[in-house]
């Protein structure tokens, strides 16, 4: 479902990203000076998905609420003109099935295996959640 919100180069948004010591979560993160951060691999679509799932920051309430386990995921912050610049498209798409509650959902369309490294590095982390 399209949103009533338009994204814009102005806009900030967020990706949850795993903190989990298991295998197959240890390619999504790396520490740096004791801190997490994601790795390229936490902003790739994956095979089966049609856009990378963000939060809006805008329309986030609270971060709490995007956040429930602190102690497995984190959240990046990264501004929307990374994707918007790079010709893709940013789609607010609130109340995904997987996500019902959340308005503040929104959609980076298509493969962003090619945007990931820059978003990686040019993200910062939330650490007061």
């Amino acid at each position: 479902m399209q949103g009533d919100y338009t994204i814009t180069l102005e806009d900030f948004l967020l990706r949850r990203f795993p903190i989990i010591n298991e295998p197959k979560y240890l390619p999504f993160f790396k520490l740096v000076n004791g801190k997490y951060k994601p790795t390229s691999a936490a902003f790739k679509t994956k095979p089966n998905e049609d856009g990378l799932s963000v939060n809006i920051k805008e329309l986030t309430p609270s971060l709490k609420n995007f956040v429930e386990d602190t102690d497995s995921f984190q959240v990046a912050e990264f501004s929307a003109s990374i994707p918007l610049s790079n010709g893709f498209v940013c789609r607010h798409d609130p109340n995904p099935p997987q996500d019902p509650n959340n308005y503040a959902h929104a959609l980076i369309e298509g493969d962003t295996g090619k945007l990931a490294k820059k978003i990686s590095k040019n993200c910062s982390v939330i650490h007061e959640l």
